[in-house]
Parts: C-alpha cells; structure tokens; sequence
C-alpha cells in the first residue's frame, strides 16, 4: 500500500469511527486542497447538531510513529509529522474556528487498526525535544469513549460549571457615560461598539452592532427589562474582556451557498457580577455567532456579535 492509498483508508477509517462510534457527520476534505485540514467533524446529541465543530488532520501509518520505550515518556507515542510542517500548518489551525486535532490510523489497512488523537492548538501537544513530533496519550483513543474529551474540547460548560466571578467594585469605569436612559445608554453602546474592549481571550473579537441594540430594545419588550440590560451593559463588556465562560445555547443551523457552508448558533457567556449599588447576581450575555467554511478547503471565518444581556434568577432568565 504507498502512501496515497494508506492516507486515502486512514481517511475511510476514521469517517467510519465519526459516523458509527461518535455518532456524528463526517465532511470530508479535499486532499488535493492541503489546507492542514482533511475533514471536519460535527458532534451531534441524538439528532441535533449543536454547532459543535472539530477540524481534523489525519495520519496514516507505521512510517509517522515514534514508538517511545524511554519511562518518562512510555505513556506517549509520537507522531512525527516534521518540523517545517508544524511550523507552516500551526498558524493555520490556529485561525480556524474551532478545535483542530491531529487523528493518527495506526494501521490503516486493518478495520480494528488502533487510532489516537491530539489537541494540535495545544503547546502541550508538541514535544520539546523534537520538534518534528506531536505527543498523544496512549490511552487517548479515537472512539465512543472520546466523545465526551472531545465535547469538551469545543469550549461547552455544563450548567453547573462554576461561575467566574466579576466584582464590578474594584472596576473603574471606562467610560462616565450613565446608562440609567435610552439616550446615555446609546452612547454607552456607540462607543463600546468603535473600542477594543470587545475582545474575549478564548472566542476572540465579538461585534457591537445595531442588530443587539435593536433586540435589546425591541417595541414588545418590558420596559423594565429594557432598563435593567442598560444597567448590565457594562457587565456584559467586562465579562468579554475578562473571559465569562461560554456554553452552546440549543441547536445550530447550516445554511448551504456555493462556496460555503455557513454554521449559525448562539453562545451563552455567564459569570456572577457583584455590583457596588444592587445585590450579586448571575448575568448571562447572549451571542450571535457565525462560521463559514469553504467548501474545498475546509478553511473557515467566525464573526460574533453581542445580541442581548439579561438576570439568570433561579435557573430562569427573564424576559429578554
């Protein structure tokens, strides 16, 4: 078998694992399109999909394995992908939007071959005395025990995850503007919308848009709960840029063009904000967010946008 056909079953091997073991969608890459990318993954509950996407580069072969015998490093094996290779390819797993991880067939002739994978956005992954290599955890197999590993490598808290807490108090405002009423409260979100502060460690830059205004401000809502988001407003920037946790909120949608296909879902930030003028409480922001991936290539873009900020009381968010 050269080289073609064993990348071609690893490939095969690996479609199969995703559709019948994890349960999920399998789209296949290209290879005449070497993007670092070889498919892509979309975890499903059931029959949902959830927007979950994972970006996968496969490796098929003995000719790729470093088998370490040293103790130090006997519960790894090493998949020598070659150094010019990870320093080309990094930068763009890096940009795509979502986790990217190396699968690696052992034997791709064989339909039980043993298949492992990796984190390759992790500096934990690569070895600091090879740099030609990538580490994986002999017991970090590719099958129905990994889909939980691999949910949580795609940033979903549960809903019991503890909250990162926010003490508004030690913050000096960014900004005097009040945001007590409409008209300070507009201004506030302007120029919130022109900074930098939007800026989340973990999903990257989150727009400001008239699209969150206008759902914040929609005709039908309470005006109650119109003033109490213009009050968490400078919440919501500080749990962007200090880094709120997020979650998937319901199912995702795709929508099919020519080139792309966009992937369409709603993240959940949460945190617990003390406040100098009101009592603690649990603060949900909601964002938009959008992922296009070419069709050929599987490269892909995300956009976030900031579309609501609400109270979580008792397990139940109001009006928003």
């Amino acid at each position: 078998m050269d080289s073609l056909q064993r990348g071609a079953a690893g490939r095969d091997l690996v479609s199969f694992q995703v559709r019948s073991l994890l349960q999920s969608s399998w789209q296949n890459i290209d290879p005449e399109n070497d993007n670092g990318i070889d498919g892509i993954i979309s975890l499903r509950e059931g029959k949902a999909f959830l927007g979950r996407l994972l970006f996968v580069q496969v490796k098929s072969g003995p000719s790729f394995l470093l088998d370490y015998k040293r103790k130090r490093v006997s519960g790894y094996i090493g998949v020598k992908i070659g150094k010019d290779y990870i320093a080309t390819h990094r930068p763009r797993w890096e940009a795509l939007p979502g986790p990217v991880i190396l699968v690696y067939v052992a034997e791709p002739d064989k339909k039980t071959s043993s298949i492992f994978w990796q984190n390759l956005k992790s500096d934990a992954s690569y070895s600091s005395t090879n740099k030609n290599v990538v580490l994986i955890p002999r017991h970090q197999t590719f099958g129905s025990e990994a889909k939980g590993a691999l949910r949580r490598l795609t940033g979903s808290k549960a809903d019991d995850a503890p909250l990162k807490n926010i003490d508004m108090r030690k913050i000096e405002r960014l900004s005097q503007i009040s945001v007590h009423d409409r008209k300070s409260a507009r201004q506030f979100y302007r120029e919130w919308s022109q900074s930098n502060l939007r800026h989340h460690p973990e999903l990257g830059d989150i727009e400001v848009t008239n699209a969150g205004w206008r759902h914040l401000t929609r005709r039908s809502r309470n005006p109650e709960n119109i003033q109490n988001s213009f009050f968490l407003l400078e919440a919501a920037r500080q749990m962007i840029i200090q880094g709120a946790d997020w979650r998937q909120l319901g199912s995702a949608k795709t929508r099919e063009r020519s080139q792309t296909t966009d992937v369409l879902d709603a993240l959940s930030l949460r945190a617990s904000v003390t406040f100098k003028s009101r009592a603690p409480a649990t603060v949900q922001v909601i964002i938009r967010r959008t992922r296009s991936i070419c069709k050929l290539t599987g490269s892909g873009r995300s956009r976030l946008y900031f579309y609501s900020v609400h109270e979580l009381r008792r397990g139940n968010s109001i009006s928003y």
